[in-house]
């Protein structure tokens, strides 16, 4: 901002330099390295001071607000074991008075200063972006389904409605915020891949160290209950964690010597079974297959050979591992339920879900009326409710025929928006959403937030790429049209 109004600063070295690595790969694995010691050694309110200042520094002397994206990513997943806020409601640093006081101020701060920033890029730069998103429709829809569901059945209240209200800035705040505030033209392709794979590898650390913190494997089995941070348990990690497994990919299929990033995402996919969720292993695998034949399709000759050589190897290894060890991995993986057809009662909540949507089939009956799960050992009445276990299922039953309606036409937008005039990164993209969409099925990943920021990034990315690419297809139609003209 400072930098618009003073243009002599951008001249000043130490300016040049922070945006110079503000805008390198290395900054979001910076925010991710953060992320990674605040999980591990508790230290929330250290990393937040410093996320302040990172945003601080964006809004007064970058060009844009993209520093804040990775931060976007990374924030919700900074909380250690020791403070998780469910299962330490004593001990846990967030019920303590000295953390909420500097906590409120953190976030008024940055409240101030995110707002400040939009509204000083809309005034100045008004000519760059379109009133409104290509998605922007579709979102406020679906939040309004969401806002108003369980409207008229009985169990509509203030805290149903707000909480749908949190739900619809979880999956939509970062997306107008970035669609606002980042000068998309001038972000460098793969910008979504270099932030997702630094978050891969921040989360791929935080479960290594989940095994290393105490005893997980009891008796040659995995117990999976003990696989949680302060920000989620095993299914959660687990969604995270194949959401990034198809970035990588990314630079595979297009980076000279991209064998190496497929080796990372091959890690990636290992490091997803580690986590023991079901969900998140197979679908994950299935988003993983896809990018590796997309990355064999894309990248070029000696490239090609060694993304398919990588390939080739990991597929060779699992069947040779899963044929000599098939009785450890039996035990090793001992704690996944045996009914595979009804993995830890789902069905019946699924049954639950169906019966309360053909009670108020129009707005459902709200969030809190499903009672076939609990989070941790939060009471009946914590602002987190129970969930059914299914997207689909939860829209139902939760925001009725309205909801599911306003999801399908966002659903629409996005696939409209991922697949006319596709690109190679707007087809990443769209692999890790539906990474997310697919684990969905099983679980109610999609209502998460952690997840749902992720998503929402996902999607202005997805809109940025297309915007800055279908200004230079228009750039060059323009500049040939004129040659054509005038050929002097």
């Amino acid at each position: 901002m400072l930098c618009h109004l003073y243009p002599k600063l951008n001249d000043i070295l130490p300016v040049k330099l922070i945006r110079r690595f503000v805008n390198s790969v290395w900054y979001p694995v910076l925010v991710a390295a953060l992320m990674v010691l605040s999980n591990i050694f508790a230290l929330e309110l250290l990393t937040f001071w410093l996320y302040l200042g990172f945003g601080l520094v964006a809004a007064f002397l970058c060009e844009d607000m993209r520093a804040v994206i990775p931060i976007g990513c990374c924030g919700y997943m900074t909380i250690s074991a020791e403070n998780n806020p469910a299962k330490n409601i004593e001990d846990a640093i967030f019920y303590q008075p000295y953390f909420q006081v500097q906590f409120i101020f953190i976030l008024v701060v940055t409240g101030i200063v995110l707002l400040g920033r939009l509204v000083f890029e809309l005034v100045t730069f008004p000519a760059q972006r379109k009133p409104f998103p290509k998605l922007a429709a579709g979102l406020i829809l679906f939040g309004l389904a969401m806002i108003f569901g369980g409207a008229f059945s009985g169990y509509y209240g203030v805290r149903t409605a707000f909480y749908g209200f949190v739900e619809l800035c979880a999956l939509s705040v970062l997306y107008f915020y970035f669609y606002y505030a980042v000068h998309w033209n001038t972000v460098k392709k793969g910008y979504f891949a270099s932030v997702f794979l630094a978050v891969g590898i921040g989360i791929a650390v935080e479960i290594i160290y989940l095994y290393l913190r105490q005893d997980v494997i009891i008796d040659g089995t995995i117990q999976r209950a003990l696989l949680y941070t302060g920000w989620g348990m095993y299914n959660n990690i687990g969604c995270v964690m194949a959401m990034c497994v198809a970035p990588p990919l990314y630079f595979a299929a297009t980076q000279k010597h991209g064998w190496i990033f497929s080796i990372l995402a091959s890690v990636f996919m290992l490091t997803v079974a580690l986590t023991q969720s079901r969900g998140s292993i197979l679908f994950g695998a299935v988003a993983f297959g896809l990018g590796a034949l997309l990355t064999v399709i894309k990248s070029k000759g000696a490239d090609r050979w060694a993304n398919l050589s990588v390939f080739g190897a990991l597929f060779i290894a699992l069947i040779v591992v899963a044929i000599i060890y098939r009785d450890k991995i039996d035990v090793l993986f001992g704690s996944w339920p045996e009914d595979t057809f009804d993995p830890n009662g789902r069905l019946p909540t699924y049954v639950e879900g169906w019966k309360q949507f053909k009670e108020a089939p129009l707005f459902g009956v709200g969030f809190y009326e499903c009672h076939g799960f609990r989070w941790g050992s939060l009471p009946p009445d914590a602002f987190l409710p129970p969930r059914y276990h299914n997207t689909y299922v939860q829209i139902l039953a939760s925001c009725g025929t309205v909801g599911i309606v306003a999801y399908l036409f966002h659903r629409a937008q996005t696939l409209w928006l991922f697949f006319r005039r596709p690109t190679v990164e707007k087809t990443y993209i769209a692999l890790t959403v539906a990474s997310l969409i697919l684990m969905s099925i099983v679980d109610c990943h999609f209502f998460n937030f952690g997840p749902g920021i992720l998503y929402s990034v996902l999607l202005v990315c997805a809109e940025g790429a297309h915007k800055r690419d279908f200004a230079a297809i228009q750039k060059k139609k323009k500049e040939k049209q004129k040659h054509m003209e005038d050929p002097a």
